[in-house]
């Protein structure tokens, strides 16, 4: 990230290296449409990032700046998955405003941007350190522990750069210890070698997703979920509906909760 491509340069600027004084100092009033506001970034809100933000796909261009208001393939997912949870009037539909951001909390194990996943880096590796390998580290805070449904969509990013998630993402304030119950997959490479994961979509996802399953009950009862996936850029339908219906049924009882 260098002066030599501003149009990269100010993102990471304000809406990485900033994000944590933004959370800390705008409130959550008067949120502005990110594009009526001409992509101002001092106008940019971490709670409604990118407000006005449509589902579809953006085909924006160097010189037309979000011409269609769309957004990434991965947004459009987390958009789908989403919807799938919430009640009939609360879905998005194709070409409306984004809103999956209200319902969930959504980070990064790596504050390293990069053009893709797939080259294991040593920046990568010391962002990953730092907000996570490391004891004081943003992701060990109880805050991200207490979520009943942890997802980590960082495809192999768990072996790559070696992050023992259960004993991380266990919660000792609420007696929490995870065990893994098995993966959810396609290839046949990984009979025999992991525990399936039994339901319905064993064996019918495409090839490369997965999902890992652990389980988990605090001192009060109640269930816990952290799952371990492929990144959900791009995936089957098939995919997200195998995640959904794993985690459906904790939403609910939260929900009911309130």
């Amino acid at each position: 990230m260098t002066d030599s491509n501003k149009e990269l340069t100010i993102p990471y600027i304000r809406g990485i290296r900033g994000n944590f004084e933004d959370w800390k100092e705008k409130r959550y009033l008067d949120i502005e449409d990110w594009f009526d506001a001409g992509w101002d970034w001092n106008k940019y809100h971490p709670r409604e990032p990118f407000k006005g933000q449509l589902l579809l796909r953006d085909n924006r261009k160097p010189d037309i700046k979000g011409s269609n208001r769309g957004t990434s393939p991965t947004w459009c997912a987390y958009q789908k998955f989403i919807n799938e949870l919430l009640p009939h009037e609360l879905k998005v539909k194709r070409g409306e405003p984004l809103n999956f951001y209200k319902y969930c909390f959504i980070s990064e194990l790596s504050s390293y941007p990069k053009p893709n996943s797939r080259q294991v880096t040593k920046e990568t590796l010391d962002s990953i350190n730092a907000r996570i390998n490391n004891p004081s580290g943003i992701l060990r805070q109880r805050f991200f522990k207490e979520f009943p449904v942890i997802i980590l969509s960082c495809y192999k990013y768990i072996d790559w750069y070696n992050i023992p998630i259960m004993e991380y993402f266990n919660n000792p304030e609420l007696n929490l210890k995870y065990e893994y119950k098995g993966i959810i997959v396609s290839e046949e490479r990984y009979r025999g070698n992991l525990k399936l994961y039994q339901n319905q979509y064993n064996n019918s996802l495409a090839k490369g997703e997965f999902i890992n399953v652990h389980e988990g009950m605090d001192s009060n009862g109640q269930k816990h979920l952290l799952l371990h996936t492929s990144h959900f850029q791009m995936k089957t339908d098939t995919f997200l509906k195998a995640v959904v219906d794993l985690v459906r049924p904790l939403v609910c009882f939260h929900m009911n909760r309130q």
